[in-house]
Order: structure tokens, then sequence, then C-alpha cells
């Protein structure tokens, strides 16, 4: 959620999962679960929690992370780069 210091993305996981279930998170590697993304491009963090995008956040207390490139309409390399915070 790039609203928020402290809720930078650490990891990914490759379905959804019950709030107190066990889940497998991956912290780096290819996301084959997603779907509809543009080709070699570059994702971000969205505002939307859980969501990445291709434009990066802008309004004053947001927090750009850059999350990997797209391989494919249906895979992003997760790369995650540390966050800045936006003044």
């Amino acid at each position: 959620d790039a609203t928020a210091v402290g809720k930078e993305c650490h990891g990914f996981v490759k379905q959804a999962y019950a709030a107190a279930a066990s889940a497998t998170a991956f912290l780096e590697g290819a996301n084959d679960a997603v779907a509809g993304l543009t080709i070699a491009s570059r994702y971000y963090l969205a505002t939307t929690p859980g969501q990445a995008t291709l434009v990066a956040p802008s309004a004053a207390g947001n927090v750009v992370q850059y999350l990997g490139n797209t391989l494919s309409a249906t895979r992003l390399n997760f790369e995650p780069e540390d966050g800045i915070v936006l003044v």
C-alpha cells in the first residue's frame, strides 16, 4: 500500500488466503499468477492495497517502490527496491 510508510511490498502470494490461514510467500522471482500486464514495462507499488501500477504514485506522503518488470502479459519478475517517501 503506497499510501503509508511501513506498508512497502516485501513479497507476493500466488492465490488469496483467509486472514488466519497459512500462506506461501515468495520474496523474489517470477510471479506468474497475474494477468493483463503490459509487456516490457516497469511496475510500482500502487496506492490500492495489494496492487501494482505502471504509474508511480506522486502525492506527498506516498511511497514510490519499484516492484519489477514484466516478462509477458502474465509474468512479473519481482525484484523490489526500497521505497522512497515523497514530500
